[in-house]
């Protein structure tokens, strides 16, 4: 089984999937720090994505290409949980922030929607990481500005109903333990169902 979790910068989507691996040994991420491995895969910086359109498009496909080979139909069957610390609604969301507003995009943007929702059919399991408004640090890689992470976190919210078609969850919960709970406590109430 594949357990996504999303949210923008600083939420603590890798910290959190950390701390379940930690706590359950059923657990294993795949594909940590995804967006930055790909960075340096491509010889890139924030500002070389975020200042040209087209350097951002290759990117943001180079990303949903990545993310999808990550796993293969083994790991969605099994009984095995295994994490992503992002998934796809956090590419489209991105990827409709930088590119959204221009037309010459408008295609682009509604083919990488469509992926999205078409690959994330495979995420048995999406927690979105939501509320949280703290200070992002300033790591070169992301973006920082609390009230950018707010707008993403808002847009991730609107579309999870729109682009997830399996579980998914929106976990306002401040502290890190909790969010375990939380997710282990899903987890627990949908092994006691009966199967049919």
């Amino acid at each position: 089984m594949i357990i996504g979790i999303s949210g923008s910068q600083g939420q603590g989507k890798t910290t959190l999937a950390d701390g379940l691996v930690r706590n359950d040994s059923s657990f294993e991420i795949i594909g940590s720090n995804l967006a930055r491995s790909t960075m340096y895969h491509m010889d890139l910086t924030l500002d070389d994505i975020n200042t040209n359109h087209y350097i951002k498009r290759n990117f943001q496909n180079k990303l949903l290409n990545r993310m999808k080979l990550l796993y293969t139909d083994e790991h969605i069957m099994s009984e095995k949980k295994y994490i992503l610390d992002r998934t796809y609604l956090d590419l489209f969301v991105y990827t409709l922030i930088g590119l959204g507003y221009y037309n010459e995009h408008n295609n682009f943007v509604d083919d990488y929607y469509n992926k999205c929702i078409e690959y994330h059919k495979d995420i048995a399991m999406t927690y979105i990481l939501s509320g949280r408004e703290l200070k992002v640090e300033n790591d070169g890689i992301r973006g920082y500005n609390q009230h950018y992470s707010v707008m993403v976190s808002d847009l991730m919210e609107k579309f999870s109903a729109k682009m997830i078609k399996n579980f998914y969850c929106i976990l306002r919960l401040e502290n890190k333990e909790d969010k375990i709970s939380a997710i282990l406590s899903y987890l627990g109430a949908l092994s006691e169902q009966p199967t049919k």
